[in-house]
């Protein structure tokens, strides 16, 4: 398994929208980070951003929505280096699809969260009984901007 992580640099625009709905036209760039190979496991200098999503049929949203906050947060919570989580969702016709951003300061970090095997997804019972299909691998970005970076 590859310690190289893609980096994910959003370039936004000022003024009008700057996402829609459709994937396509969302405006970001995925620059793969070549120095990762010699970083080790300090993934630049933001740290690094776990990317997963999952499924629910549209009665079982709510329900992936209070597993995530009251299993998978505080398991967050204890772990080391973890600088917290976002849970995104987007209703269709199908039901809704949940994409979660975890903040980690490094590769060491999302280890301890999901042990060696840091790319396969940890997905809890209380999670399986609600979620309709997930990819079973997350996704791992080096943190290259955010918010808080002047501009």
């Amino acid at each position: 398994m590859s310690e190289t992580v893609t980096a994910l640099r959003v370039v936004m625009t000022k003024g009008g929208n700057n996402f829609t709905e459709d994937r396509r036209d969302m405006r970001a760039a995925l620059v793969h980070d070549q120095s990762n190979r010699k970083a080790g496991n300090r993934m630049g200098k933001s740290g690094i951003g776990r990317m997963w999503r999952g499924r629910t049929s549209g009665d079982q949203a709510e329900g992936y929505e209070a597993v995530f906050r009251d299993v998978v947060l505080p398991e967050l919570h204890g772990v080391a280096g973890c600088r917290g989580a976002y849970l995104l969702r987007r209703d269709d016709a199908d039901g809704a699809e949940f994409v979660t951003l975890t903040l980690f300061d490094s590769l060491d970090a999302v280890r301890a969260f999901a042990g060696e095997q840091y790319e396969t997804a940890v997905i809890s019972d209380e999670a399986r009984a609600v979620l309709r299909d997930f990819d079973t691998i997350a996704q791992h970005f080096t943190i290259v901007m955010t918010p808080n970076d002047p501009l």
